[in-house]
């Protein structure tokens, strides 16, 4: 577990964000299955607990602010035990919460806390692809074009110049990554 002690780590960690349905979660699988150390996104792991759950749809987006504290713990637990000498893949990260935060008028203390003490390597925004719903997904396609740019803001919040990676089919998508990743 990496033991944080108020000083800024310089990790290895790159983070893929981007909108709902950008194709942020079919690349983190490819990459995981091309052997890549990767974490998965918090939110869709709890909001797909409260659907094995059987918390419907309507009770889920009632719930969501209260859920977002319990998400960033999520994160933030994900980071602490991740190596910080290692290539990670994070789908979204930290910063990622500040949209979420600021939307529902939640205290943005503990983000600003994490990030005081960690560094990611790099961060990729994925361009919005052609919006799709699914059972986690309760954005429409014009909140997720806001968000895209909320998570742009947010990454520039906290020092970051995102690569805004195009849409493009995966495979190139993953080797526009891997072409900029520093090793």
């Amino acid at each position: 577990m990496t033991q944080f002690d108020g000083q800024e780590i310089q990790t290895r960690w790159v983070v893929i964000t981007g909108a709902p349905s950008s194709g942020k979660t079919t690349v983190i699988d490819w990459l995981r299955e091309m052997g890549y150390a990767c974490v998965a996104e918090a939110s869709r792991e709890h909001i797909n607990g409260l659907i094995a759950a059987g918390i419907s749809r309507e009770d889920r987006i009632k719930l969501r602010r209260s859920y977002q504290p319990e998400i960033l713990g999520m994160r933030i637990t994900a980071e602490q035990t991740a190596d910080p000498n290692r290539l990670v893949f994070f789908d979204r990260a930290v910063p990622d919460s500040l949209i979420y935060f600021q939307h529902y008028d939640l205290p943005i203390d503990p983000i600003q806390a994490q990030m005081a003490q960690v560094k990611y390597s790099q961060v990729f925004l994925f361009a919005l692809l052609p919006f799709e719903e699914d059972e986690v997904r309760v954005e429409s396609a014009a909140r997720a074009a806001e968000m895209e740019q909320e998570l742009l803001q947010s990454y520039r919040f906290f020092g970051y110049e995102p690569i805004i990676v195009p849409v493009m089919p995966i495979e190139e998508r993953i080797q526009f990554i891997l072409d900029r990743v520093e090793e």
